[in-house]
């Protein structure tokens, strides 16, 4: 698994205040950072035109396994941090270690 793996364009580009694509499991949808302060993870299902907030929290990374199931982590302070997971595609988050 993974050895034919290749980024889709989506990943580091920016749209409007969007600050990091982090995931884009299919084509229209994407999870960013925005450049907001606090900090939320959103998510676009519409390839980016539309964008909403699905959990608050400082995102550090996603990975999604099945464009279904999806993990992150979240940065809580500088000696801990959360485990998230989706299985809805991205639409809510539980947090899940931490």
């Amino acid at each position: 698994g993974g050895a034919s793996f290749e980024p889709g364009p989506e990943i580091g580009k920016t749209y409007g205040e969007v600050a990091v694509i982090l995931a884009a499991p299919s084509p229209s949808t994407m999870f960013a950072d925005l450049a907001t302060t606090p900090t939320y993870l959103s998510a676009s299902f519409d390839g980016g035109s539309h964008w909403s907030r699905v959990f608050h929290g400082a995102v550090a990374s996603l990975t999604f396994v099945t464009p279904i199931v999806g993990f992150g982590l979240v940065g809580i302070s500088n000696t801990k941090d959360e485990a998230i997971e989706t299985v809805d595609g991205g639409h809510t988050w539980r947090v899940i270690a931490g």
